[in-house]
């Protein structure tokens, strides 16, 4: 199936899950829509770096995680799945092999002029319902 086809039929959680994606794609799944990701450019990804690192390094030798672009599942009914740019996760039995469950403890998007909306309102409502606190 082509990424245009994609991205007008509406899937399951179980067909999102096992969707194999071009490799150096990614995609989001909510309520039944796949929102393809494409690669960001080199200014994000070196902010991006510089924020994991920075924050790596503080959460050393506490219990949290800081993860680059980790799948999050938010809600138990399977119905959105998001790929910030960065999470941190404190509550381990929320890892799993592929991907997070549940809220994590805070979100980082960094928002381009192409996904201001995304990320500012949608996303951002998104996660506020699904309990993410910062």
């Amino acid at each position: 199936m082509g990424l245009m086809e994609m991205e007008k039929k509406l899937f399951t959680y179980e067909e999102y899950r096992a969707l194999e994606l071009p490799q150096g794609q990614d995609a989001e799944f909510v309520e039944g829509e796949i929102i393809m990701r494409y690669r960001p450019t080199l200014e994000h990804q070196e902010i991006l770096g510089n924020l994991f690192y920075a924050l790596k390094d503080y959460l050393k030798g506490k219990p949290c995680k800081v993860l680059p672009e980790a799948e999050v599942d938010l809600f138990a009914n399977q119905t959105q799945i998001r790929i910030p740019d960065i999470l941190i996760n404190c509550k381990n039995e929320r890892d799993k092999r592929t991907h997070i469950e549940g809220a994590p403890e805070i979100v980082i998007e960094i928002v381009s002029k192409s996904s201001i909306t995304q990320d500012y309102i949608i996303k951002t409502a998104a996660y506020q319902q699904a309990g993410v606190k910062e």
